[in-house]
């Protein structure tokens, strides 16, 4: 593309056609599947372990996913929209590699200072691990999709998901234990790199003994790092957010009430999966529709996807406070139903965090990165907050206060630049804006 360097992130403005459906159909199918092993892992912990159980599995991913969403750096989005080819798979793997590592350091210290009750010390360590692997497998799949085969990512995840369902039930039903659940849940995912990632992307990449070596070149990781650190630090902040909630009932509950929170809160995750997948499929065409100036089509979409958010999170609300305890119990145990008003509150404050996500998937087709950044900043501040008044005085109700106290500061925050980055592009013809999509609009 005339005036392009190397390293810089492009929007294809046109869209091959071809394989779109199918394409959106498999990656609905792999986050469905995948989300919904997830949520059967925790249901696995609630119905064979106590309350103390799934909080220290919760804490684990708590504690670990901010730290993966900033190392990971976004780099299969930016593999992904590598047109040019600019970088090699290896210079991606090599990068993933070198933070991976960090990420694991970094979690070790911070159980070594923080966390000194062993089994839950262990499962953040498990965890951190597991996480590590994942980041492997998350290269991989950048490399399918990058060619447009949505099918092998999802058959990664789903295969990914059923091995870790089957290896931690296992793992409580012979030894009980969380500890070994993580160990397993290790197992499972580094079997699926090993048996289907590696192969699958080996197959797809000429020359490939040298093709999946990586790459440690210091000039093109550190040129690689520059251009993805804001991605990464996006991700974070959304992580982080997701699970603020989680560290101050750590200290003021302990992990019985980490567990439940948990378990309360991961019942939206076939809704938040199946949201979230249709929103990405549907970033390409938001895309080339902002950059062609074709605003009302871009508007169109994300009416849509936002009607389709409030709509679900109506009906979840509304079946919250009609039989919230009875859906608990039955999906968990009796403990669990005590906190139905928890639960409806929830459901509320992931209404408001779905459409934040929408308007993000949209902000982000219109190239808007440092700018979010500020927004997701904003929501740790209220956050952090908010929770040190709640959450001493009202526990897991105060928690889920919390979750609607931060998802409408995210909304109202993202509607905001919406509206501004909106109103920018309209005074800026479709072809000089092209010329210039690398910064963003704002």
């Amino acid at each position: 593309m005339p005036g392009q360097t190397p390293g810089e992130l492009t929007i294809p403005v046109a869209l091959p056609s071809r394989g779109l459906t199918s394409n959106s159909i498999w990656a609905l199918s792999g986050n469905l599947a995948y989300g919904g092993c997830q949520w059967l892992i925790l249901l696995l912990l609630a119905k064979t372990g106590d309350p103390s159980m799934v909080g220290q599995f919760a804490l684990g991913l708590a504690v670990t996913a901010p730290v993966f969403q900033f190392t990971n750096l976004q780099l299969r989005a930016a593999q992904v929209t590598d047109a040019q080819n600019y970088y090699a798979f290896g210079d991606y793997l090599g990068l993933r590699l070198l933070t991976s590592l960090v990420a694991v350091t970094f979690i070790a210290a911070v159980v070594l200072l923080e966390y000194h009750e062993r089994t839950t010390a262990i499962m953040v360590l498990l965890i951190a691990i597991a996480k590590s692997v994942e980041s492997g497998s998350d290269i991989f799949q950048g490399l399918f999709q990058k060619h447009e085969e949505m099918q092998r990512v999802a058959l990664s995840m789903i295969l990914k998901g059923a091995l870790s369902v089957l290896m931690v039930g296992l793992a409580m039903f012979f030894f009980h234990s969380v500890a070994a659940a993580g160990a397993c849940l290790v197992a499972a995912w580094a079997s699926t790199v090993a048996a289907y990632d590696a192969p699958t992307g080996a197959s797809m990449l000429p020359n490939w003994r040298r093709s999946l070596r990586p790459s440690f070149r210091r000039a093109v990781v550190r040129k690689l790092f520059v251009l993805t650190l804001p991605l990464g630090l996006v991700m974070m902040l959304i992580s982080l957010n997701q699970n603020i909630s989680r560290y101050f009932l750590m200290r003021s509950g302990g992990p019985r009430a980490v567990g439940i929170f948990s378990a309360l809160a991961y019942c939206l995750v076939a809704g938040t999966t199946l949201i979230n997948a249709v929103a990405q499929a549907a970033s390409p065409r938001l895309a080339k529709h902002y950059a062609n100036g074709e605003l009302h089509a871009f508007r169109r979409i994300l009416a849509k996807l936002a009607l389709a958010v409030l709509a679900g999170g109506a009906i979840g609300a509304f079946g919250a406070r009609l039989a919230g305890r009875q859906i608990l119990e039955l999906l968990y145990r009796p403990e669990y139903g005590q906190h139905a008003d928890a639960f409806f509150w929830i459901v509320v404050g992931g209404t408001l965090a779905s459409l934040t996500g929408v308007l993000g998937v949209g902000l982000t087709a219109m190239r808007v990165f440092a700018s979010q950044l500020a927004v997701y900043a904003g929501c740790t501040a209220v956050g952090l907050a908010a929770c040190g008044i709640l959450i001493p005085q009202k526990g897991i109700l105060g928690a889920a206060f919390v979750a609607v106290i931060m998802g409408a500061t995210g909304l109202a925050g993202s509607a905001t630049l919406m509206r501004y980055a909106l109103s920018q592009r309209k005074t800026r013809p479709a072809e000089s804006f092209r010329a210039t999509l690398e910064p963003g609009p704002a």
